[in-house]
């Protein structure tokens, strides 16, 4: 009699499978475990939130609107300097120059020496800066020791080859912590797989020789000219192209195309040679050249 009740029930019941989805209940998450869920076609959220990067094109194809705080973020690129210190710099200046709470910002084996008066034109504060000459085993190291720090609030790490390993190690480490993380590898790292939740690859957009023509006498103009710091029109058409390889969120078929204008720092010092260019892509390379400008 048991059994025959127990089938009746059951066959009252249709499967859930059966019943429209408005009459299946949905789970109610707590808010810190919501965050953590995303449906594959819209874009999550960011485990602590976000810094906005400071171009609203790129902010709108983001989780939270910008760069993912704890959590790595791969930029990767064809060579070192082709703007991935331009595309950073909106954001590491509102870390380093913040009215109440101003963070440190700690570089790792970058390519090319940073230039204080370049750094300074884009609104980074240099006394928050920290830079590293080191590379390998302890640059990994002086990562993971930065990313441990309360006080740091980005990590920028250049490495040319890193194992699996030391991707997730860093990546757990990013994710303890509250600070942005970026590691800069070469494109070739696009088809390798990575724990990182977002990855982009970056490549400076076609810039015509012709907008470079103004730049040294945009350089060497007075002071007092009224001129603004970017170095003309044509060259804030300067941009870099941003194809985003991983989100959480649906994939994007289509690259961004991000202007980054490239601006001149105030009385650089005369030197033969100048390697203090924060990036040397096609168009920081032919402005490193000069003796008289810097680009950021």
């Amino acid at each position: 009699m048991s059994v025959r009740s127990a089938a009746v029930r059951t066959a009252a019941v249709p499967p859930s499978s059966a019943l429209p989805s408005s009459a299946v209940p949905s789970a109610v998450l707590p808010p810190h475990l919501a965050r953590q869920v995303w449906r594959g076609n819209e874009l999550g959220h960011a485990a602590r939130g976000s810094v906005p990067t400071g171009h609203s094109v790129l902010d709108r194809h983001l989780p939270d609107g910008g760069w993912p705080c704890a959590a790595l973020t791969e930029l990767l690129s064809a060579r070192a300097g082709t703007g991935e210190m331009r595309l950073l710099a909106p954001a590491l200046a509102a870390l380093t120059a913040h009215p109440l709470a101003p963070r440190h910002v700690v570089l790792i084996a970058p390519p090319f020496l940073p230039y204080a008066p370049a750094l300074q034109a884009v609104g980074i504060a240099v006394d928050k800066l920290v830079w590293l000459d080191v590379d390998g085993a302890d640059a990994l190291w002086a990562a993971e020791q930065a990313l441990r720090h309360d006080g740091v609030g980005a990590v920028l790490l250049w490495l040319p080859r890193v194992q699996a390993t030391a991707l997730r190690r860093l990546q757990v480490l990013a994710q303890d912590g509250n600070a942005l993380a970026f590691l800069m590898r070469p494109a070739s790292a696009a088809a390798q797989s990575s724990p990182a939740p977002l990855r982009l690859q970056c490549a400076p957009a076609d810039v015509p020789g012709a907008w470079l023509r103004t730049l040294r006498g945009v350089s060497n103009a007075p002071v007092d000219s009224g001129m603004r710091t970017a170095a003309a029109d044509p060259l804030e058409r300067a941009g870099l192209r941003v194809d985003i390889l991983k989100r959480r969120g649906p994939a994007l078929g289509t690259p961004l195309l991000l202007r980054l204008p490239v601006r001149v720092a105030p009385f650089v010092p005369e030197v033969a040679e100048n390697d203090h260019g924060v990036d040397r892509g096609d168009v920081a390379d032919a402005a490193t050249r000069s003796s008289t400008t810097t680009v950021a």
